[in-house]
């Protein structure tokens, strides 16, 4: 994500405040919502990877199968 588009995207909606203010928060929530979520990622990529050196390779089925019970816990509809 460039920071850059980040902040002129930021400021373009908020110059449409005044003609579009509905449009212009809902996008505006968005993008914070969506960045926050980046940073977060790349937080969980730097602990992956000053991680990784304790663990071995796993296989496509394993991961997969990691991705599953963690989806199916934090999922509340069951």
């Amino acid at each position: 994500m460039s920071n850059d588009l980040y902040e002129k995207n930021i400021k373009n909606l908020k110059n449409l405040k005044t003609s579009h203010p509905n449009l212009s928060n809902f996008w505006i929530e968005y993008m914070e919502k969506k960045k926050q979520m980046y940073q977060k990622a790349n937080k969980n990529c730097q602990h992956f990877l000053n991680n990784i050196d304790k663990y071995p390779d796993f296989d496509n089925k394993t991961i997969l199968t990691l991705m599953l019970i963690k989806n199916g816990l934090l999922n509340d509809d069951y």
